[in-house]
């Protein structure tokens, strides 16, 4: 296919470019009477934003033409079906701008035709428009500024407070152990919550994944409790649980974890082998032990 043209019309062919490596955008058209018009639009738009801002551009450029009938041709389906929205959710600036465009065109009693082509199937001027807006995305810096979407907004957000959550999670390791001790037991991996479990499993698995003092050791004269199963006494009630109690046994049925080259932080080397544990061990395995045999309070 050499060339899409109609007779007696201002014919345009819009594409949109972005380079995923560097984040860089453009926009263009080219006309079948040689006009050609690009963009550098802002870094990270989506491709449907550089599709839209082109559409956007030929439809002002006709508004200054005076021939009865505009062509637009695009190979952005997805372009064609948000100005089908009849109530836009995203990219509403984009949008209006080009119903509002559109609405002009047809009050000076032209007609206009949106057409969908696809791409790089040898149509002179979707190749054309496609090398335009490569072309406008490599320039060094934007000439038109795009509003960031809804979900590109959303997105941000997520990121951000993602962000945040790991720098509070690194501060709270550092200074309190019980952070320390859940970070390593979980890696922050929340409980499968699609797995239905009675209200007590979920304290006892908590109780060990957050690393709980018992009550004993909340007490500033504390020097060591005796276990409920084996009745020996310990400085470290959950970790003796954990990794020396004949009652657990079913949770060390190998050799024993070795703890991390880099060290523990707050943590001392037997806990964290515990923390490993609790985070290795299937959760049936644990949950069985748990049930059979709570841990200390």
């Amino acid at each position: 296919m050499a060339q899409v043209a109609e007779r007696d019309s201002s014919v345009y062919f819009t594409d949109g470019s972005v380079d995923p490596d560097s984040g860089r955008t453009g926009a263009a058209f080219v006309t079948t009477g040689g006009t050609e018009l690009s963009w550098r639009t802002s870094d990270n738009c989506s491709t449907l934003q550089t599709e839209l801002v082109a559409i956007q551009h030929a439809l002002e450029h006709a508004l200054h033409r005076r021939e009865a009938t505009v062509v637009i041709h695009t190979d952005s389906w997805m372009g064609l079906q948000a100005l089908q929205q009849p109530h836009p959710k995203d990219n509403v600036r984009l949008i209006t701008t080009i119903l509002g465009s559109l609405q002009s065109l047809g009050a000076q009693g032209r007609r206009v035709r949106l057409n969908w082509i696809p791409s790089h199937v040898g149509v002179r001027g979707n190749e054309a428009a496609d090398v335009a807006a490569k072309r406008a995305a490599s320039g060094p810096s934007v000439t038109m500024h795009v509003p960031p979407s809804l979900q590109q907004l959303k997105a941000q957000a997520r990121r951000a407070a993602a962000h945040r959550a790991h720098q509070t999670h690194r501060e709270l390791e550092a200074r309190k152990r019980q952070a320390a001790w859940y970070a390593a037991a979980t890696d922050y991996h929340p409980l499968d919550a699609t797995q239905q479990q009675p209200r007590a499993d979920g304290v006892v698995l908590q109780r060990v994944r957050l690393g709980y003092c018992t009550r004993e050791e909340l007490q500033e004269d504390f020097e060591g409790q005796v276990c409920d199963h084996c009745e020996m006494h310990t400085r470290r009630p959950l970790v003796h649980y954990l990794l020396s109690c004949p009652a657990t046994a079913p949770l060390r049925p190998g050799p024993a974890l070795a703890a991390q080259p880099a060290g523990w932080g707050l943590l001392s080397g037997r806990e964290g082998r515990a923390t490993l544990m609790v985070r290795h061990t299937p959760r049936d395995v644990m949950l069985g032990v748990l049930r059979a045999t709570p841990p200390p309070r």
